[in-house]
């Protein structure tokens, strides 16, 4: 499976602050930490549960899996 995050290349950003500084514009930089959890899932993802989520959850069966809503961090 292929990961993709989207990025902006180092040429691109010299050009678009070079832009900025010969406009005189002023630049900011925001970052959205909570981006990626927060996204939607574009496919059906199940996951096994951790031992720690099993048994918050009650969970006794191991071959139980859980069907994800939205996003989790390092989810490819």
């Amino acid at each position: 499976m292929e990961t993709f995050s989207p990025t902006i290349r180092a040429e691109s950003l010299r050009v678009l602050l070079a832009i900025g500084a010969t406009k005189d514009l002023e630049i900011r930089q925001v970052d959205v930490v909570s981006a990626y959890p927060r996204s939607k899932l574009h496919t059906t993802v199940y996951m096994r549960p951790t031992e720690a989520l099993r048994q918050l959850l009650g969970i006794k069966d191991l071959r139980k899996v859980l069907l994800l809503k939205q996003s989790l961090y390092e989810l490819k």
